[in-house]
């Protein structure tokens, strides 16, 4: 197999993921079913090394958000010892809630998934002409 990226011919892993739109969503208990009209499915080659460049591109991603959630936190304390309390509060919790969701996106570039990581190289990939075709959802299989 060849990386779809590079053209390299190492070591490579294939990662299929299903296209379509969005057809509906029910309330299940606690749990939203969505139903999704799938399009095709698309199957990406990616090469350990490009997978590695990708991690370190997430992870560096994630790396400045926190940072700036980080800051933001700390400048909050500032803010919260003068007489503009409110400024204070909003940006405690802007840099509490913008670090919780940089953890959560950018997780798997962290803790090694390399299957998540490969499935979301792939759908970045390919994403922007899916969605110039009309397709805006994107699902796979989590199980592997």
């Amino acid at each position: 197999m060849v990386c779809d990226e590079c053209g390299s011919d190492g070591l490579v892993q294939s990662y299929t993921f299903q296209y379509g739109n969005k057809a509906g969503s029910k309330q299940e208990g606690a749990y939203k079913r969505v139903s999704v009209r799938v399009g095709g499915q698309k199957t990406v080659n990616i090469c350990s090394k490009c997978l590695g460049k990708y991690r370190r591109n997430q992870s560096f991603k994630g790396l400045i958000l926190v940072g700036i959630a980080v800051a933001l936190i700390i400048a909050s304390q500032q803010f919260n010892t003068t007489a503009s309390n409110e400024l204070g509060d909003f940006m405690g919790i802007a840099g509490l809630l913008g670090g919780l969701w940089a953890g959560s996106n950018y997780w798997s570039a962290f803790t090694g998934n390399t299957y998540d990581l490969g499935i979301s190289l792939a759908i970045a990939k390919h994403k922007p002409d899916l969605m110039k075709q009309g397709y805006d959802y994107f699902v796979w299989d989590k199980k592997k």
